[in-house]
């Protein structure tokens, strides 16, 4: 067991296990890759389609293009693959969710097929 690392794992439901340096590098790098491709989305509204729920558009143009900056300004996330989060503008609480179609393999953008949805 020398010069092998097993870090400690903790899952999201407090589970405490082992984990093999090499699976846990795949984990970082299919991780990092999938935050980049939600990052291009997010920010740059490329590499996939955006939904504007209804009582958004209502609030007009303006609301909708500041709505859309402010989301891609963001910097805090609700989970470690910026696939969600939230944030505040006008006084009101506004939701994006990224989903990923069928697509298995999220960090694969050539199978995947993101929708970004914004929504209050």
């Amino acid at each position: 067991m020398h010069g092998v690392v097993w870090p400690l794992i903790v899952t999201g439901d407090a589970q405490i296990s082992w984990c093999h340096a090499g699976r846990m590098d795949w984990y970082l790098v299919q991780t990092l890759a999938i935050r980049a491709h939600n990052d291009e989305l997010r920010t740059r509204l490329r590499g996939g389609s955006v939904t504007i729920a209804e009582e958004i558009q209502e609030l007009g143009a303006t609301v909708v293009a500041n709505a859309l900056v402010t989301m891609a300004e963001g910097t805090e996330f609700d989970d470690e693959e910026h696939q969600r989060g939230h944030f505040i503008f006008c006084a009101r609480c506004f939701r994006w969710l990224i989903t990923y179609g069928s697509s298995t393999n999220p960090a694969n953008s050539k199978i995947t097929r993101r929708e970004l949805h914004l929504w209050i």
